[in-house]
């Protein structure tokens, strides 16, 4: 196994709010003194020069001031998390406290709340949650247990760490993976099976470039064995490549550096080494020092080149008028796109998007050994309501063989309850209460 070329504390993640589930923490001081910090700015696109732009005008400070940038994102209504951002300068800063931060008192504006902790700590938060964190008072927040062992497995001193769960990332911080960086979420889907719970990747750059991925997975699932998984997929990733930039639409000079982009993940691949500790799987991998922003810079050009425009989570088509009755709601057409999410989720989704209350009988379901939590994904545009709702019962159905909604092995079904509600419930449990099923569920 490689060893660690830096030798930190966790990372401290004070200032965040409780239930975080993302949190990105950024070196760029140390990235500045290695010579990396533009070239990995100008790797990352527009994203990357549109944050360093934010942090001009909501902080008042150039990037390259700042030791450390910690980032902590928790869910949210809408598919909008709440979120923290703790900035801390370095050490030799000459500059004077920006103005965001000189009064002792916290400053909103325009739904941002700047508050200065300290001289050396200065956050920057939306303002919902502010409440929360003062009350916190700079105390670490509470964590899932996944993201807690690797959060004690994580080394402030890399450059760059992004500890998240799976979960966030496919459920309410879908927004995340949203647009251009959608095909990032479409290769994450097999990367990160249901037996993921957490993963910390971090990067480092000094004489060469390091990388290190940390994957927890479930109670269930042994740390040998995902190891071993990752080690195959790595090894699989320079032909995944290969496949992907067929038939690419690219300018000249992106072309060149996709082009590259295999050659390079065969090297990543060579000189990966895998091992695992009780909580976690570990990937360490060593390369020439041009290799860390060479492959951020191809990748961003990949998903930028594949992006066919704004991925849709829940996107709704506004009709002429408001539709009022059950009949007009489910006639109603939208769209539900997600790579995998739960049954429970799926059903959520689409009763906010379409206004009708849609509750899940969890006590039927397990009396026909079926659960609300199973994952699976859909992609279903412009069709009413009614239409993808009998298409999400199909998808979470246990039975595969059922060749139709009014097939009896089709087990998962609605029905229309009082004041225009509708309950998912089973076939079989319907049958035993007397409940009348929709036309599209009975047999002809």
């Amino acid at each position: 196994m490689w060893a660690s070329p830096t030798q930190g504390s966790p990372i401290s993640l004070a200032w965040l709010p409780t239930g975080t589930q993302l949190v990105l923490h950024i070196r760029p001081h140390a990235l500045d003194i290695a010579g990396e910090l533009d070239k990995v700015v100008a790797a990352l696109g527009p994203a990357a020069a549109d944050g360093t732009r934010w942090l001009k005008q909501t902080a008042g400070v150039e990037l390259r001031d700042l030791e450390s940038i910690t980032l902590g994102l928790r869910p949210a209504s809408k598919f909008v998390p709440e979120w923290s951002v703790v900035l801390r300068p370095r050490a030799s800063f000459a500059g004077e406290v920006p103005p965001p931060f000189k009064s002792d008192a916290q400053q909103s504006s325009g739904g941002v709340t700047t508050y200065m902790a300290d001289k050396s700590t200065w956050v920057i938060a939306s303002s919902g949650l502010f409440a929360e964190l003062t009350d916190l008072d700079g105390s670490p927040p509470l964590l899932r247990r996944e993201l807690d062992s690797l959060l004690a497995a994580s080394d402030d001193q890399r450059q760059i760490t992004l500890l998240t769960a799976p979960s966030f990332l496919f459920g309410e911080g879908r927004e995340l993976l949203a647009g251009q960086r959608k095909p990032l979420g479409e290769r994450l889907v097999p990367m990160l099976p249901d037996e993921v719970k957490g993963l910390c990747l971090s990067m480092n750059w000094d004489d060469n470039y390091f990388v290190e991925l940390l994957v927890a997975p479930t109670g269930g699932t042994k740390s040998r064995e995902i190891a071993e998984s990752y080690a195959e997929q790595v090894a699989n990733w320079p032909s995944d490549a290969e496949e992907a930039i067929i038939g690419l639409s690219a300018g000249e000079y992106g072309r060149r550096v996709v082009a590259r982009l295999p050659a390079m993940l065969r090297l990543l691949s060579r000189y990966t080494r895998t091992d695992f500790e009780r909580t976690h799987a570990v990937l360490r991998c060593y390369l020439p020092k041009p290799a860390g922003h060479s492959l951020l810079m191809a990748a961003e050009l990949m998903m930028a080149y594949k992006s066919s425009g704004p991925g849709t989570v829940v996107a709704a088509t506004t009709p002429a008028e408001t539709p009022t009755t059950l009949a007009e709601r489910l006639a109603k057409s939208t769209s539900l796109s997600f790579d995998r999410d739960t049954l429970e989720m799926a059903i959520k989704f689409l009763s906010d998007d379409s206004g009708i209350p849609i509750t899940i009988n969890g006590g039927d379901l397990q009396l026909d050994g079926i659960t609300k939590n199973q994952s699976f994904g859909i992609q279903v545009e412009n069709k009413p309501v009614r239409e993808i709702l009998v298409e999400i019962l199909r998808l979470a159905n246990p039975d595969k063989t059922a060749t139709a909604a009014n097939d009896p092995k089709q087990k998962l079904v609605y029905i229309v309850g009082d004041n225009d509600t509708l309950m998912v419930t089973t076939r079989a449990a319907a049958a035993k209460r007397g409940d009348k099923l929709p036309d599209v569920f009975v047999a002809e």
